[in-house]
């Protein structure tokens, strides 16, 4: 049985590359074609062995791990940074109420010496 979308989709592309090239274009682009491109599609079927399965499960197994330490990493890095945050944060805003209140003080003490 034949496949005649792929014979109707190789008209087309003859016709789309002689309209581009000529006839005699198309025709020796469809030899080339034909010469570089493997027309054996058989697909080779190999069978895995105990000890190739073994072997891709323990490269699976050492990716997984390497994976998990460097998530590991990073989440305690980021746990750090975000603690840094939080303490510059705080630390930020203590002053900031110090200044606040020790500027409130210095107005009413201010005020009250010129009295």
């Amino acid at each position: 049985m034949k496949d005649w979308k792929a014979i109707f989709g190789a008209m087309a592309l003859f016709g789309v590359l002689a309209a581009l090239y000529g006839a005699s274009g198309a025709e020796s682009l469809d030899a080339a074609a034909s010469q570089t491109i493997p027309t054996d599609t058989t697909p080779t079927v190999e069978i895995a062995t105990k000890d190739f399965v073994r072997a891709e499960i323990n490269a699976v197994r050492l990716e997984i791990r390497e994976t998990e330490t460097r998530l590991i990493k990073w989440m305690v890095g980021t746990a750090i940074s975000i603690a840094l945050v939080v303490i510059g944060a705080a630390g930020g805003t203590v002053s900031l109420i110090r200044l606040w209140f020790n500027s409130g003080r210095t107005k009413s003490s201010r005020s009250s010496q010129s009295q």
